[in-house]
């Protein structure tokens, strides 16, 4: 986890978009400071997140605590500081896809008590999911075929992708390298 103090550090240190064109491999946000725009649509708490703002802003504290507020775990309304390297990943996979149609959210953050729960009804919740960390989300985009989205995904390399076609959405992680199933 992130503190809010580390955060900001790493932030100020780094020289605010600086930081963003770092965290994933051939970063849309690389070099000077882009308008980009987010659209998210939390499909279990009906809320949406409907902003533009620069890569700068996105380092914004007040930007963050609206993300870990919208991404939080909506069963328990329980949040965590999310990744911004996560938070970069899925702007730049919904900027990249052409997308006027919000992403959908599935799943943000999933506190330990939500995970062990899941975890037993499912085979296919990991005891030791990146979404315990605030480093996983699971979505789709109306409009964009899943294998696409997957793909598009995994070219970032910046983490896990999964597709699940049967759910109808993609996860996304930022674990450090590549891994797809």
């Amino acid at each position: 986890m992130v503190s809010r103090r580390d955060f900001m550090m790493q932030s100020s240190l780094l020289g605010g978009g600086a930081i963003l064109g770092t965290l994933v491999p051939g970063s849309l946000f690389a070099g000077e400071e882009k308008k980009i725009h987010i659209n998210m649509h939390h499909i279990h708490t009906g809320e949406r997140l409907h902003q533009k703002l620069s890569t700068h802003e996105m380092l914004d504290a007040s930007f963050q605590a609206e993300m870990n507020r919208f991404l939080r775990d909506w069963r328990l309304n329980q949040k965590k500081t999310m990744s911004p390297k996560l938070i970069q990943l899925a702007t730049e996979i919904y900027m990249q896809t052409g997308a006027t149609k919000p992403m959908e959210i599935v799943c943000g953050y999933r506190a330990p008590k939500t995970n062990k729960a899941l975890a037993a009804k499912s085979r296919g919740v990991a005891s030791n999911s990146f979404h315990l960390k605030g480093q996983a989300l699971d979505f789709h985009i109306p409009g964009v075929p899943l294998r696409a989205l997957g793909n598009l995904a995994k070219s970032k390399k910046a983490g896990g992708v999964g597709i699940y076609p049967a759910s109808h959405f993609i996860h996304v992680d930022v674990r450090g390298y590549p891994a797809s199933w």
